[in-house]
This record gives structure tokens, C-alpha cells and sequence, in this order.
């Protein structure tokens, strides 16, 4: 691939990120807004939404197409276990004790969020200066 397509190709997963970010929170507040009070839908939003925006963040830092790949498969990862952790807490269940586990949620996928994280910044400084040679010995061009 030539640079061009490479920005392209960039900028088309930066858009596509950035729309599977909006649709899952606007989602989470359509299924949500059945709540009699905004207050509860907000108490949680930070603790349940915090590795959707560090992605985020990460996927606008590390600018290469496989860590904008990785950052993309950790969204829909992360939207998978909100999803089974919502139907678990509301649906299949009842208890009027479950909607607290909310406030767990973010916290409980951060080990598998932080390979993720760290997948997306080691294909970045690995790909960062292409001039290196794997070895570390510098190249003429380098010096």
C-alpha cells in the first residue's frame, strides 16, 4: 500500500470507531431510558463507559491501520459484554439489587482492555520508524 491509501484507509477506520462509539452509547441510553429517573441512567455512564472512551482516545494516539484494527475489534469486544452483562442484569434476571452491577462493569473487562490497549501501542512503536532495522543496528539513514 502507498501512503495515500494508507491515509485513506486511516481515515475511514478513524469515522468507523468513532460511529460504533456514538451507536453503542445511544444505543445504552435507548434501552436505558426506560429508567423513571436521568439520575440513574447517569450515575453508571462513567463507570460503564470509561473503556469506550480510553479506546477511543488510543485509536486518535496511535495512528496505524492495525492498531485502528485493534482498537476496533476491542469496541465491538467491549460492546459484547456490556451487552451480555445488561441482559444478564435486567432481563434474565430480577433482583432489585442488579443494577448496581453497573458500576462493575468497565472495571471487571479492564484485564482483557489493557491487551488491547497495549496490542494498539506496541503495533504503533513498532511500526512507528520504519527505518529501524529489527536488530538495532542503525541504518545510514539514521545517523
Amino acid at each position: 500500500m502507498n501512503k495515500k491509501s494508507d491515509e485513506i484507509v486511516l481515515m475511514v477506520l478513524n469515522q468507523l470507531i468513532s460511529v460504533t462509539v456514538i451507536l453503542v452509547i445511544m444505543s445504552k441510553f435507548y434501552h436505558l431510558s426506560s429508567e423513571p429517573k436521568l439520575i440513574g441512567i447517569l450515575f453508571f455512564t462513567p463507570f460503564a463507559y470509561f473503556p469506550i472512551l480510553i479506546t477511543q482516545l488510543t485509536g486518535f494516539l496511535f495512528r496505524h491501520i492495525l492498531s485502528q484494527l485493534l482498537g476496533l475489534l476491542a469496541l465491538i469486544s467491549y460492546s459484547i459484554w456490556f451487552w451480555l452483562v445488561y441482559m444478564t442484569l435486567v432481563h434474565w434476571t430480577s433482583d432489585a439489587q442488579n443494577p448496581i452491577g453497573f458500576i462493575f462493569v468497565g472495571i471487571y473487562s479492564l484485564p482483557v482492555m489493557f491487551f488491547f490497549w497495549l496490542g494498539q501501542y506496541l503495533i504503533y512503536r513498532k511500526f512507528k520508524n520504519p527505518n529501524k532495522v529489527a536488530s538495532g543496528n542503525p541504518t545510514p539513514s539514521d545517523s
